[in-house]
């Protein structure tokens, strides 16, 4: 559990892309595209600096949450890592409605 927290951003910025560019019809790791987190909330308007700031502050959130499961009983990590899942579920549901410039395949 704690790989999967210090690489939360990562995973769901994969885990977005996949699931936004399958929902589309898209072949998900074939075309690139501006559907990535860092590009929606680019254009949800925290511009580049505060994109960048945003993602950060949730890898950051991550590597906390890991020195504490990592810190806490077997059980105690199990039901915060449970009570995790449905925060991250409805996050990329909220990033999937963000806007995105769409681009025009070649």
């Amino acid at each position: 559990m704690v790989p999967i927290l210090i690489l939360s951003v990562p995973i769901f910025d994969t885990t977005l892309i996949t699931f936004s560019r399958a929902r589309r019809g898209l072949v998900p790791f074939l075309h690139p595209g501006k559907d990535h987190s860092h590009h929606r909330l680019y254009n949800l308007g925290l511009g580049q600096r505060g994109a960048v700031l945003m993602l950060d502050g949730f890898g950051l959130i991550g590597g906390l949450l890991s020195l504490i499961i990592y810190s806490i009983s077997l059980f105690s990590s199990y039901l915060v890592f449970a009570l995790l899942i449905p925060g991250g579920l409805n996050l990329l549901f909220l990033f999937e409605k963000l806007s995105y410039k769409r681009q025009e395949l070649i």
